[in-house]
């Protein structure tokens, strides 16, 4: 198998259903980037009904989209 047909078995697509998530949804993901951040020394976030998140202003932080 060539490094194309890995390539393509790996390949995945997802679909999204545009519902919001729900506060329980949001503080369970929060809780894990939490032990992540502290584990790994990051700074991830998440960013819920934040439109600013989508605007591009030079720094991209890193961003959960839901």
């Amino acid at each position: 198998m060539n490094r194309m047909d890995w390539m393509n078995k790996r390949h995945s697509v997802r679909s999204y259903i545009g519902l919001p998530l729900s506060k329980e949804q949001a503080s369970e993901i929060e809780q894990r980037i939490q032990t992540v951040n502290h584990e790994s020394g990051q700074k991830f976030q998440l960013l819920v009904n934040e439109p600013a998140a989508f605007v591009y202003s030079g720094v991209l932080p890193a961003v959960f989209a839901c």
